[in-house]
């Protein structure tokens, strides 16, 4: 197999990885916030649960954050 092959089955991995891991924040951010926990204490929840490696997973987790909380409080 072309070495070029692996890496793009490697890369797609870690962005299938990404993605449900944002699917599972995004459930239970929607979850924290119908019990009624405030955007601190669902953060900081979130935070223990799912350690960011980089910047980037950082970003993907707090729009995720960001997303559930506004489509439960609308």
């Amino acid at each position: 197999m072309p070495p070029h092959y692996i890496y793009g089955i490697k890369l797609n991995s870690m962005v299938l990885e990404l993605q449900f891991k944002c699917l599972e924040i995004e459930n239970w951010t929607r979850s924290f916030t119908m019990r009624g926990m405030d955007r601190e204490e669902v953060v900081y929840r979130i935070d223990e649960m799912y350690e960011p490696e980089s910047l980037d997973e950082m970003e993907a987790y707090s729009e995720a954050i960001l997303y559930a909380r506004l489509g439960v409080l609308n």
